[in-house]
């Protein structure tokens, strides 16, 4: 249960760092590189964020890093989805938006390859 609640946590941090920095790049959005400093921030957070998570978890299953993976990205999509865009459809959203957060599965499980055969 308290791994499931550190991975909750952590998953809405991932969130919240590509979150904030959408809200101080606003400026940028019709003009300059909104989507690309959003992304940028995005991969930064999960990468921090996977970091400290496998530092603790050496022991697990195979494929904990796709769970893990998986389960922020459903965050990450659901939070952003109901706080940023809410009154749009889903599927719309996912194209502008939340395409972007597919990356978060797929550096976790990269993640959990290299932990688990200690390549790191």
């Amino acid at each position: 249960m308290k791994k499931f609640f550190v991975i909750l946590l952590v998953g809405t941090l991932v969130w919240a760092v590509p979150f904030a920095t959408s809200l101080l790049a606003e400026p940028l959005k019709e003009t300059g590189p909104f989507k690309e400093l959003k992304f940028l921030a995005l991969i930064i957070a999960a990468v921090f964020f996977l970091v400290i998570y496998f530092r603790r978890q050496f022991k697990g299953f195979a494929g904990e890093g796709f769970l893990v993976g998986i389960m922020w990205l459903g965050i990450c999509l659901v939070l952003d989805w109901l706080l940023a865009y809410g009154q749009g459809n889903f599927g719309q959203y996912f194209l502008n938006q939340g395409f972007l957060y597919l990356s978060i599965p797929i550096i976790s499980s990269g993640f959990d390859l290299i932990v688990k055969r200690k390549l790191w």
